[in-house]
């Protein structure tokens, strides 16, 4: 249900530009997917649909609103690589993991240089 509804908001956020709605189902799909992670935190598939599910989320923040945003959308940025990271260290026969953690660096540079924090994207 997590991912169906992470790939709903993603298609709202793409798609229709229909900010509340995309929000809505990206919450909704981070909070099952994270009561799913508390619940059964080796669960190696569930981790990689709530680090998708906080990207996603961190993107259509961005493509949808204002500076003023931003933060949040970095903040869920942060979640999913520190997210990827414990995917790399425990999967690390499955490079995908590792192409999305790269990715995952990048947006959040792109962020930062986006909300002014040129430094903090040097780093990334």
């Amino acid at each position: 249900l997590g991912e169906t509804l992470a790939e709903y908001g993603w298609a709202l956020t793409i798609v229709n530009s229909d900010r509340s709605a995309a929000t809505m189902q990206l919450e909704r799909a981070v909070e099952i997917l994270e009561a799913l992670l508390r619940d059964q935190p080796g669960d190696l598939l569930a981790r990689a649909s709530l680090a998708r599910a906080y990207a996603r989320a961190a993107i259509g923040i961005e493509l949808n609103s204002k500076n003023e945003a931003l933060p949040r959308a970095i903040e869920l940025t942060e979640k999913s690589i520190a997210t990827l990271e414990t995917l790399v260290r425990d999967d690390a026969g499955n490079k995908s993991h590792l192409l999305s953690l790269v990715k995952g660096y990048s947006n959040q540079a792109e962020s930062m240089q986006q909300f002014g924090d040129s430094k903090g994207a040097s780093i990334n």
